[in-house]
Parts: structure tokens; C-alpha cells; sequence
């Protein structure tokens, strides 16, 4: 008999009983199960979405603005990643080399080490991903991007795993935000917006 659940993942729990941890697994009603690709193409995206988060709030605490140069703040995915990162849309692409200059980008597109055959969309309402937005404590609206200001961000992902037939929409933001169920969104909390 379970005593209690145990975490196991965002979408698992293990049941605990008085001799430990059961090997069942549960999920709650409605929670389907997922690949290995998809878990792995999760893992990818929330991790990338908190380094871009913190990169975002050192420039802030630097320079007292959020910005939209990915390179100025140094936010650079490992290699081979699945999504496509933006902080802003239409945007100015990482270049494939950069042998000359100091390249200025707004958008990181997937690698197709990752994802073989990706394409990166111009933004998300290219793909038909919507973006939860939100608003600073001033009142000022926040969408994806930076505010007028530089007072607050909204920073996207937008990826196909292997075996994916649909896009795969992330966000994530310096402020609050009210998610479509009416639930609390925290800022710096990777929100999965949709699979479109």
C-alpha cells in the first residue's frame, strides 16, 4: 500500500511504501508517456531557457537593461541543439562563421547535429506558436523580446525532436506570468507554451 508518491520527473511519481520505493510508476490522469527524444529534447530546452534566463539577468544587473544580443551576453547552447533560441522575432540569425567582426545575433538556430533536417522559423507566430505575455510591475506589457524600457524579457525555443511531426514551442520571462489555465507561470521557469 502506498504511504505517499515520490517525485520521480515533472510527469512521474514512484509510490513509496513502508518497505521503500516501489518500482510502479504512476501518472497522474491525462499525463501521457513520453519518448526518450522528447525527454531528452525537454531536458535540453529547460536547461537552455534558465542559462539564457541567468545570462539575461547579468546583463540586467550590469547594465540595468535586458538586451537582445545573444552574443553580448554570451548565451550559446552546447552543440547539437534541438530548439531554436530567440530574444526577439523577426531577429538577426547567428551566422554560421564568424571570421569577421563581432557578430551581433538575436536568434540561435537549431544545430543540425540535433535535429537533421531542421529549419529555424522567423518567430514564433510563423509556426503558429503562441506567446504567454505578461507585464512588469509598472504596467508596461511584456511580449517576446525586450520592453521598450530594457526592464523586462521574454525569451522563446522553438524545436522538433526525432520523430516529432509538430513544433515544440518554450518560453521564458523576467516577469510573472498567468499561464492560459490561469495558473502562476514564475519568472525564470521554462513554460512550455505548446505542441503545435
Amino acid at each position: 500500500v502506498c504511504t505517499h508518491f515520490k517525485k520521480v520527473s515533472h510527469t512521474e511519481f514512484a509510490c513509496e511504501t513502508d518497505r521503500g520505493t516501489d518500482q510502479l510508476v504512476v501518472r497522474p490522469m491525462g499525463v501521457r508517456a513520453i519518448s526518450k527524444a522528447q525527454q531528452e529534447a525537454w531536458a535540453e530546452v529547460e536547461n537552455n531557457l534558465r542559462l539564457l534566463y541567468v545570462s539575461e539577468v547579468s546583463a540586467f544587473e550590469g547594465n540595468g537593461s535586458y538586451v537582445t544580443d545573444l552574443f553580448a551576453i554570451g548565451f550559446e547552447p552546447l552543440s547539437g541543439n534541438r530548439y531554436a533560441y530567440y530574444a526577439e522575432a523577426p531577429g538577426r540569425l547567428r551566422p554560421a562563421s564568424q571570421s569577421s567582426g563581432i557578430p551581433s545575433y538575436s536568434i540561435v538556430p537549431a544545430d543540425s547535429r540535433g535535429s537533421p533536417g531542421s529549419t529555424t522559423p522567423g518567430s514564433p507566430q510563423e509556426v503558429g506558436c503562441p506567446v504567454t505575455s505578461g507585464t512588469t510591475p509598472e504596467g508596461e506589457a511584456v511580449g517576446l523580446g525586450v520592453t521598450p524600457s530594457g526592464k523586462a524579457f521574454i525569451g522563446y525555443a522553438i524545436g522538433r525532436w526525432e520523430g516529432a511531426s509538430s513544433w515544440d514551442c518554450w518560453s521564458v520571462s523576467s516577469v510573472d506570468r498567468v499561464g492560459k489555465d490561469g495558473s502562476l507561470i514564475p519568472a525564470g521557469m521554462p513554460h512550455r507554451e505548446s505542441e503545435n
